[in-house]
């Protein structure tokens, strides 16, 4: 054995405990996924080149010789073939092709390995495969190389075009990919192409155990495998909220569709755009006010603190957003760039602002109750007394004067009458209970108003135990409607379930949110009205939430017991207040 065969032993060795060492990594470490068994298809493709290689400079007869140079060209054949598709999998989105594009592209090369392993029979490849010496290659050897390149080529512009608009890092990662493969292709056109020559040297292996640093490189600092780049973007682009984010140059590197959508109508792409651009529009159609100033100025300068808040546009229509601003650092504590994100939440002010004219109509209730409906009171009996003092001292009543005091009389009790049904539909439940309805009917017709609003509520019951009627029925009626406006306002919750079950000692209840939560409960004034009736009944009340995970109230009330006298507080919650 020759010292050149010694040195090709070793380079290829190197190279093959490389790509080994790489396979291994990626099966271990990495997010198991569609590239990672592309690229793991690819490495093994060059180790089997490389193993076969290896076996030729080893092999002392021409049988042998012929039989590993036909494995090695196995690789060969396959290998611009294996580095396409693993192209077309990291720069594409939609895949669902794939399975088609494999069979239909991977006929060429098999192909023409057929016309590899039938060479004996034609010499259409080798024209003559010598055991030592300059093997002749013939036109079936010209074809397998062009497509072979086209592969490759193709695979290498897929991975230029994807690299264009990309942040940075994905940028790097790209190109320490490109060279990783698109080197060894080089030196292997000069090999074929006669400009250099070493016989017993298989020059593209040498180039892959130098490049494969390139690789390894890009799998282990960049994260090439931790997730899928097509899978990410896929991710954020179908995302409700908008992204967008800028590095320390004051470019945009990336936005997603949704912000396309809602704040650049006319515009395709915004990528490599200077920012200034894009805050000077949005300055335009914003309302002024603080945070909008605040979150402007962070687009345009720069943050280093997080920032959140709320902001309205006015056109095309009057929206709500919701903003987040937070800073990008590397690993060395240096800020590269912000990122921001805008969450329409047009929808929950609506609801807000619907809850907040529920509330003013209560306030308008109350205050009519109070004041008109006193005022009423006191004139219908004012008149009562005057009509009952004048017949006692037998007066005698001018004209019709007698007739006027009784429809004076009349119509302060109709508009008493009258303010009552008005009040009433405030206090729904008294209302339909005078309709014959049961508090479940009653809950029915509560929970379709917030419906309405877009509120989903699954309300669940048993039958067993119950009754048409409650000493309970409006302080659970009152409970629900308390806890969803809580829900709503304090929670932003888009779902709420009730369960209500009627047991012979204990009425149970229990009303849970997925609202945003809270690491510490705070006792607002509707929580502490329902604290307290439920200890005036001796009754037990769980309050229970943790942030990002809802809000719970669990109820206990005993069953079957007659109202106290002395119990003011409950008396005033089940009792119609006129």
């Amino acid at each position: 054995m020759s010292s050149l065969d010694i040195t090709n032993v070793i380079l290829q060795s190197v190279i093959g405990l490389l790509l080994l060492a790489l396979i291994v990594f990626s099966l271990t470490k990495c997010k198991k996924c569609l590239l990672l068994y592309s690229l793991i298809l690819l490495q093994s493709d060059i180790l089997f080149w490389t193993l076969f290689g290896i076996m030729q400079v080893f092999t002392i007869d021409k049988p042998g010789f012929v039989s590993f140079s036909y494995l090695k060209y196995l690789s060969i054949c396959y290998s611009g073939f294996l580095f396409m598709i693993f192209s077309y999998i990291y720069t594409t989105k939609n895949i669902k092709n794939l399975k088609h594009m494999v069979m239909i592209l991977g006929i060429p090369p098999t192909l023409c390995y057929i016309g590899v392993v039938t060479n004996e029979l034609h010499h259409l490849f080798f024209i003559e495969l010598k055991f030592y010496g300059l093997t002749k290659y013939g036109v079936l050897f010209i074809i397998e190389t062009i497509i072979s390149y086209l592969y490759t080529l193709v695979g290498c512009i897929l991975l230029i075009i994807h690299m264009v608009n990309q942040p940075k890092p994905i940028r790097k990662q790209v190109l320490f990919i490109l060279i990783a493969f698109f080197c060894p292709f080089i030196i292997n056109v000069m090999m074929v192409c006669g400009i250099i020559n070493f016989h017993k040297i298989d020059l593209t292996i040498v180039c892959f155990a130098l490049t494969m640093m390139f690789l390894t490189i890009a799998i282990w600092k960049y994260k090439l495998l931790n997730i899928i780049p097509i899978a990410l973007e896929e991710i954020t682009q179908n995302m409700h909220e908008s992204i967008l984010v800028i590095d320390s140059f004051n470019n945009i590197v990336y936005t997603n569709k949704s912000l396309l959508l809602n704040f650049c109508y006319n515009k395709k792409s915004l990528i490599n755009e200077p920012i200034t651009n894009f805050v000077s529009e949005l300055r335009n159609n914003i309302v002024c006010n603080e945070f909008s100033t605040t979150i402007l100025d962070a687009m345009e300068c720069g943050t280093s603190e997080y920032l959140y808040g709320e902001f309205q546009i006015m056109e095309p229509e009057q929206k709500y957003y919701f903003a987040y601003a937070k800073p990008i650092y590397n690993l060395k504590n240096k800020l590269i760039g912000r990122v921001f994100s805008f969450n329409d939440v047009s929808g929950y002010r609506q609801l807000v602002e619907k809850l907040a004219l529920f509330k003013e109509r209560d306030r308008i209730a109350v205050e009519m109750h109070d004041n008109l409906g006193r005022t009423l009171t006191l004139l219908g009996a004012n008149l009562e007394l005057g009509l009952y003092e004048m017949e006692n001292a037998k007066i005698n009543f001018p004209g019709t004067s007698k007739d006027k005091f009784f429809e004076s009389l009349n119509l302060s009790k109709e508009g008493l009458r009258q303010l009552r049904c008005f009040v009433s539909g405030i206090t729904n439940i008294q209302v339909d209970k005078q309709k014959g309805k049961n508090l479940v009917e009653c809950l029915n017709n509560l929970f379709s108003k917030y419906t309405d609003l877009g509120l989903k509520i699954d309300f669940t019951w048993n039958k067993k135990n119950f009754t048409n009627s409650s000493i309970y029925d409006a302080f659970i009626y009152k409970i629900c409607q308390e806890s969803i406006t809580n829900s709503i306002r304090h929670g932003k919750a888009k779902q709420v379930k009730i369960s209500l079950d009627f047991d012979i000692n204990v009425i149970k209840l229990n009303i849970v949110d997925d609202g945003k939560g809270c690491t510490k409960i705070k006792k607002n004034f509707g929580l502490s009205r329902i604290m307290e009736y439920v200890s005036g009944v001796n009754g037990k009340i769980q309050l229970s939430s943790k942030k990002d995970e809802g809000f719970n109230i669990y109820i206990e009330l005993p069953n079957n017991v007659e109202l106290p006298e002395s119990k003011e507080i409950l008396k005033s919650y089940n009792e119609v207040i006129f």
